[in-house]
């Protein structure tokens, strides 16, 4: 994550989408892991905080992870370097807490998927990702205060963002079920 996402998560959102006017609001960035065949768990994970808390955590976090610009722990070769690695993660762990952030996590197991919701749903609103990210949604919307607005980014999911942005107009654009959530929008991560 870097100053690139954090500018993404604001200036997109500020206003409901109009740029160059800051009102407060929370955001909350996801990302997953477990989506393709073969895995055994699907996860999708982030935490929620505000401009201030989001600002500071990327400049702390930024700085900590130096010279990687990202952090993918499938890209880290764990036999090779295992001690530098847990070092690495070790100085990141306590970075979202001491900035504030609170954490979300969904989840599914897929032989779970396959026993119960795939022979009886097999679209794409069923699929584990979905799953996982309503829960997180879910999850957020319960803690939140009502007075509260939220906008939900995810990492790039080039396989559901499509579905996940036919969700946000069904449940909470035209159905308005709850007028905290103002977007919902996918950012790529930089490159490392």
């Amino acid at each position: 994550m870097g100053e690139q996402v954090v500018g993404h998560l604001f200036g997109v959102f500020g206003c409901h989408g109009l740029h160059n006017c800051r009102l407060a609001m929370l955001t909350v960035y996801f990302d997953e892991s477990g989506i393709h065949e073969g895995d055994h768990l699907c996860v999708v994970a982030g935490f929620v905080g505000d401009e201030d808390q989001w600002t500071a955590f990327v400049a702390e976090w930024t700085e900590a992870l130096k010279p990687r610009k990202n952090l993918h722990l499938s890209d880290l070769r764990w036999n090779q370097q295992t001690n530098r690695i847990a070092r690495l993660l070790a100085r990141l762990g306590p970075i979202p807490e001491r900035h504030g952030l609170t954490r979300i996590v969904g989840g599914i197991w897929h032989r779970d998927y396959h026993a119960v919701v795939e022979p009886r749903a097999a679209d794409k609103f069923a699929k584990p990702w979905m799953f996982a990210t309503q829960v997180c949604i879910h999850q957020t919307l319960r803690f939140i205060p009502k007075d509260e607005r939220i906008a939900f980014v995810f990492e790039e999911q080039r396989g559901y963002k499509e579905v996940a942005h036919a969700l946000y107009e069904q449940v909470f654009r035209l159905g308005q079920i709850d007028q905290r959530v103002v977007g919902l929008s996918f950012v790529k991560n930089p490159a490392p």
